[in-house]
This record gives structure tokens, sequence and C-alpha cells, in this order.
């Protein structure tokens, strides 16, 4: 495995202060390991990086809103992913979550409530992002996921946007 270095203790206070409503648009939370494990097939080891950690880091910098992908590390299991943007509140944070085809319908209307954006789906090795929108409607913001029409290559990872009802 790959070890990483881990996340500075203290982040160095910029000159500068990021305009009010700054959003980080990508980063992971990791650990703790004892709440949340790791995945058993995973490719790397990555050191902790707390919620508090990252905050810490957002105070330094002034970044007030943010977006919370999920690692790899952690396969579908998304909780890490969704207890941090329960813990900054939904109200300045989002989340990507990966998921599979065992993910029904229900299952991710309740991923929607609980702050994600956005899924990628995980089918053996290939990704497939999908957009989460809008909520006006019970259907609207979660994509059906289908393999008709879909070519997986071998060893190839496919990109593909789909569009939400």
């Amino acid at each position: 495995m790959k070890p990483c270095l881990p996340p500075l203790a203290t982040t160095p206070q910029p000159s500068w202060r990021a305009p009010a409503l700054s959003c980080d648009c990508h980063f992971h939370i990791f650990g703790p390991y004892d709440r949340f494990p790791l995945d058993a097939g995973r490719h790397y080891d990555p050191q902790a990086a707390t919620i508090a950690d990252y905050q810490r880091m957002a105070d330094a910098l002034g970044i007030e809103r943010m977006v919370i992908v999920q690692p790899s590390v952690y396969g579908t299991q998304n909780e890490v992913s969704l207890d941090a943007a329960e813990q900054f509140g939904l109200d300045r944070a989002r989340v990507v979550v990966v998921i599979d085809d065992s993910f029904d319908e229900a299952a991710l209307k309740k991923l929607h409530a609980r702050g994600t954006m956005r899924s990628a789906v995980m089918v053996r090795r290939w990704i497939s992002w999908k957009r989460w929108r809008g909520a006006s409607r019970p259907s609207a913001g979660i994509c059906s996921y289908t393999r008709k029409g879909i070519s997986f290559p071998n060893s190839r990872r496919v990109w593909r946007h789909c569009r939400c009802l």
C-alpha cells in the first residue's frame, strides 16, 4: 500500500481572505478510523484527515461552503462523508457519494436528503458520474442507472453524464 502524508497541523495565515461564500469544491475526510473503517480493497493508506483538521484550514482561509467528495478508500460506505456534511451543516456543505447497482431509488432519496448533490456510480472498476438536479418533484434529483446502451471497454474508466428527470 502507498502511504500518504498527513494534513498540516496548522495552516499558515495567508495575507488575504477568501471572498464571502467561497466554496471548496473537492476535499476528502478520512477517519476517525475506529468509527469509519477503510475498505479492505483500497489501494492506498491515507493518514487521518478529520473534520476538525479541515475546519481549522477552512477557518484560516475563510472558506464558508464546501463539497465533500467520498474517498475511494471507503468504497460505497458513504457515512464518513455524510456525517461530515451533517456536522458542517447542510446550509454550507454538500456531498458527492459513491454508489453501485445495489442502491435503489429509496436509498438514493435518503442520500439526497442527507446532503448528496452528485453520485459516482461504481460498476466493477468503471466509474460513471451522475448529476443530481433540483427537487421540485419527488423523483427529481434521482438518475436511474441502467446498463443498457453503455459499453465498458476492458481496463478503462468510462465517464458518462446522464440527464436527470
